[in-house]
């Protein structure tokens, strides 16, 4: 399975779980369930932690690709 980026509210800095959350998003072309797992959290908490850090959270979980 895919390699968890290993980011944690605990272990580090609100800048970088803003640019984890990001990268993850980013790494995943914006499937939020794809991100959740590289980051190891639930899909659930990925929407609420790009609420609370103020990021765009995507229209489609899954976009189609082109």
């Amino acid at each position: 399975g895919p390699e968890k980026l290993g980011y944690s509210a605990s272990s580090v800095g609100l800048h970088s779980i803003r640019s984890g959350a990001a990268r993850a998003m980013t790494l995943a072309n914006g499937s939020v369930t794809k991100a959740a797992k590289l980051l190891g959290l639930g899909r659930a908490t990925l929407y609420r932690r790009l609420a609370e850090l103020q990021l765009p959270a995507p229209v489609a979980d899954d976009p189609q690709e082109p």
